[in-house]
């Protein structure tokens, strides 16, 4: 089975059959099953499952003696302890704390020395599903396949991690939440503006997905998981990806914000799972990578969109940033642009019917159609 080389641009893909593989880049520990139905925040393995052993040196953090240590641990052998726990303390006079000694990570305290060190194994880490969907396929030690059907969207940039929760769809121009948005993916269809962001971060939301946002604008502290469907500036959403959102609404999402373009490229993504998924592929289908850990299965007899005349794209650089048409021409031999260099080039009827000549680097088709969620079994 053959893997082509990844999509470039941002993607709508409808009614598809996708794969999210869970790598265990250091190893673990498989908690699933093959044929196993999972939701977005099931554990489906563990890294490190004996847990990393810390090892505490409380006299030097507390400017004591050793003798003295043991008096001030908080803690005893066996005893849960939070990343950031205080687990000793030095009194001083009136009863203040002076010092103190936290702990290094999520785990338990496994044992305290006569010198009042201590060690602390920390926990496994988890790692969730991500999407609801079926297991597919386990690699002990490696990772986890899980096939999921439905509708996917790739942004061009992303922040934050992975998140989750039901789709919400804002009315243009709407930047109040409601007091249900805790833990929702909110979707608005104009410029992320401060008043919304901050409102999702007050109201606790999983994720927003924008079209665009000044960059100036972009939040400091990775608080909120967000994806940018166009990208910076003041740009509307796309059509397409708009009315997909929207018929979707009230469905879990599942949201990456994860960018990567060099050293292997991961773009922001926008899962949202729309059937159980079959059991397998379906027979003969081909695979299409997406980035290292997403792939999109086609309908036998489908191959990779080409770009040929009548294909809708979109402009992906400045003076017409944003802008979408149609394919009219692909001439055959470069041609020499504006800037004086001499590049494979398109010709595209924008959508207000101007005609323009841009470089072949500088567009991008926007849908994957002709895949298909029906599967053998």
């Amino acid at each position: 089975m053959s893997e082509p080389s990844f999509l470039s641009g941002p993607r709508l893909i409808r009614d598809a059959l996708i794969e999210k593989i869970r790598t265990l880049p250091l190893g673990g520990q498989v908690t699933v099953e093959v044929g196993q139905e999972v939701g977005p925040e099931v554990v489906v393995a563990l890294l490190n499952p004996e847990g990393f052993l810390h090892f505490v040196n409380v006299p030097r953090e507390l400017d004591v003696s050793p003798g003295v240590a043991g008096a001030c641990l908080l803690k005893a052998e066996g005893d849960p302890v939070g990343r950031g726990e205080v687990i000793a303390a030095r009194p001083a006079a009136l009863g203040l704390l002076v010092e103190e000694c936290r702990s290094p990570t999520d785990g338990f305290v496994q044992r305290i020395y006569p010198s009042g060190h201590l060690t602390i194994r920390a926990r496994p880490i988890p790692v969730e599903a991500f999407v609801g969907g079926r297991v597919i396929r386990t690699v002990p030690g490696a990772e986890v396949v899980i096939l999921t059907a439905g509708t996917l969207i790739l942004g061009v940039f992303g922040q934050g991690g992975e998140a989750h929760g039901p789709l919400v769809v804002l009315e243009q121009g709407r930047t109040r939440l409601s007091a249900d948005s805790k833990g929702a993916v909110v979707v608005t269809p104009t410029r992320a503006r401060p008043d919304l962001i901050q409102a999702c971060l007050d109201a606790e939301v999983s994720a927003l997905v924008a079209p665009s946002l000044h960059l100036a604008d972009l939040p400091a502290e990775v608080r909120l998981t967000l994806v940018l469907t166009e990208g910076f500036g003041d740009v509307a959403m796309n059509a397409s990806f708009l009315e997909a959102l929207l018929s979707l609404a009230g469905r879990e999402a599942s949201v990456s914000g994860l960018t990567q373009l060099r050293a292997g490229v991961e773009r922001p993504e926008i899962i949202i799972p729309q059937q159980r998924p079959p059991a397998r592929p379906p027979s003969g289908a081909s695979l299409v990578r997406l980035g290292r850990r997403t792939r999109v299965w086609l309908r036998p007899g489908t191959s990779l969109p080409r770009l040929t005349q009548g294909v809708r794209v979109r402009l992906t650089r400045a003076p017409r940033f944003g802008l979408e048409g149609v394919v009219t021409e692909l001439p055959a031999a470069p041609r020499k642009i504006a800037t004086g260099s001499v590049l494979p080039v398109v010709r595209v009827r924008l959508d207000d019917g101007t005609e323009v000549t841009v470089p072949l680097r500088n567009i991008e088709t926007l849908e994957l159609a002709a895949t298909g969620a029906g599967g053998d079994g």
